[in-house]
């Protein structure tokens, strides 16, 4: 699970619902892997719902329309604020894991 973390945290914004995909596969063979898997998908799945707004505010702007991009902005803002503190637990998870597991 560490490797499939380091590959969606590397990944080009436009790679992460890829990479997203792949962590949410992973087996897990304690409940204390699969807490954190799953708190990782919660976390990077607002995270990259948060970018593709973003790209759709882009499209839209560049359209000319600058309202209903501001307000797709406006949503994508929030939910990567969202996403920070679920990363954070996210992060903290993981940290905990290899602690565990002594990796």
């Amino acid at each position: 699970m560490a490797r499939a973390l380091e590959v969606l945290r590397g990944a080009p914004n436009p790679g992460k619902a890829d990479a997203l995909r792949e962590l949410a596969k992973m087996p897990c063979k304690s409940p204390e892997t699969c807490a954190a898997r799953d708190a990782c998908v919660i976390a990077y799945t607002m995270h990259v719902e948060a970018l593709t707004l973003t790209q759709a505010a882009k499209l839209q702007a560049s359209e000319g329309r600058g309202a209903e991009a501001a307000k797709v902005l406006g949503a994508a803002e929030q939910k990567l604020s969202e996403a920070r503190g679920k990363v954070t637990d996210c992060t903290d998870r993981e940290g905990a894991l290899r602690h565990l597991y002594k990796l």
